[in-house]
């Protein structure tokens, strides 16, 4: 994923510390980070269970976090791309955008 963004001179930081968490493709100017989640490692119930907790404290604070299972990444990269470019694009507009009068 990593590799395909840059291709696009797109970057994000890679496996970024996040407050008390890592993410593994992060973009702090658009508070977006992007979570690709491989089967194997997220079928425990424990895991499943600590990384919404996760979820939900980064939103709280403030984050978009984008989630892509491993499947989909490998099946259709290119879409994936696309659309993370696009949130993080208008991300960053919106929050470099002053407030309407």
């Amino acid at each position: 994923m990593a590799r395909a963004l840059t291709a696009r001179n797109f970057r994000m930081e890679i496996n970024a510390r996040v407050g008390r968490f890592y993410g593994d493709l992060v973009d702090f100017r658009a508070r977006v980070i992007v979570e690709i989640d491989g089967r194997t490692f997220h079928i425990d119930p424990a895991t499943f269970t600590s990384d919404r907790r996760r979820q939900n404290i980064l939103v709280l604070d403030g984050w978009l976090v984008l989630r892509y299972s491993g499947a989909t990444v490998m099946s259709d990269l290119d879409g994936v791309v696309e659309e993370i470019m696009t949130v993080v694009r208008r991300r960053r507009k919106s929050i470099n955008s002053p407030p309407p009068t």
